[in-house]
């Protein structure tokens, strides 16, 4: 036991306290005059030594999951798009959606990327409506939607007229790109719909892809394209084949 006892002592003062091998015997013979209670207290400065050094261990945290990647989404314009155009709607009392409007967007929600509304609304501008009031015929909008688990991420409207050359009002690109910012979105996997020249436009001028939509103001925007130099990625006749459009596309790609 003695032999067993001298070798823990000098055993720990050599590797424990970097003590000198020579003064580490020493100390161990000494140990065996005087009894046993030193090695005890060395095992406890040991050990609350040992225990002050927990600090600097670092747990393993199982890695977290970042999705770093952006990923695209789906940019509705309103009125003709999802809603007949009658102009300038100024109340919730006359906000309809279109027949196929909730099932195209069911169809739509299949491919996982978000829904955000992309909507120049110069009625403001022009004193026409007030932003109450489209906040109240977006509240109907939103409940429409809820009713059928659907949901639109944001929304975002320029209340600009043309004669006021913002940067946002479509075809400028300022929504889209405050969009793809605020939210981190990728434009060039993103999808916007619409039934206007501007939308093909400002779709067009960021990379995002654009398909028309033939209701509202869609078959003359139609023809004004096949006329001009502008050209849409996709026309459907409505919302719900534009919406199988786009599934298919977002399916051929996984």
């Amino acid at each position: 036991f003695i032999g067993t006892y001298h070798a823990g002592a000098v055993l720990m003062l050599v590797e424990v306290f970097a003590v000198a091998q020579a003064p580490a015997q020493a100390y161990a013979i000494i140990n065996h005059a005087v009894g046993f209670v030193p090695l005890v207290v060395i095992g406890a400065y040991y050990f609350l030594k040992s225990s002050l050094k927990l600090s600097d261990v670092k747990s393993e945290e199982a890695p977290r999951i970042h999705d770093s990647e952006k990923m695209g989404a789906i940019f509705l314009d309103r009125d003709g798009t999802l809603n007949p155009d009658p102009g300038y709607i100024s109340s919730p009392d006359d906000y309809e959606l279109h027949p196929e409007t909730i099932d195209a967007l069911k169809t739509l929600s299949a491919t996982g990327l978000p829904f955000i509304l992309i909507t120049n609304q110069s009625g403001i501008g022009r004193g026409l409506i007030e932003e109450t009031a489209l906040k109240a015929i977006h509240n109907k909008l939103d409940s429409l939607l809820e009713k059928h688990e659907l949901f639109l991420i944001d929304k975002y409207y320029c209340p600009h007229t043309p004669e006021d050359r913002c940067d946002c009002r479509k075809p400028a690109t300022g929504m889209l790109t405050k969009a793809a910012d605020d939210h981190g979105i990728d434009l060039t996997s993103s999808y916007m719909i619409g039934d206007s020249v501007a939308d093909v436009a400002a779709a067009n001028a960021v990379g995002v892809q654009s398909i028309l939509v033939k209701t509202g103001n869609g078959q003359r925007t139609e023809r004004e394209i096949l006329n001009g130099k502008l050209s849409a990625d996709f026309v459907g006749d409505n919302l719900s084949d534009c919406a199988k459009h786009i599934v298919d596309l977002e399916e051929a790609q996984r």
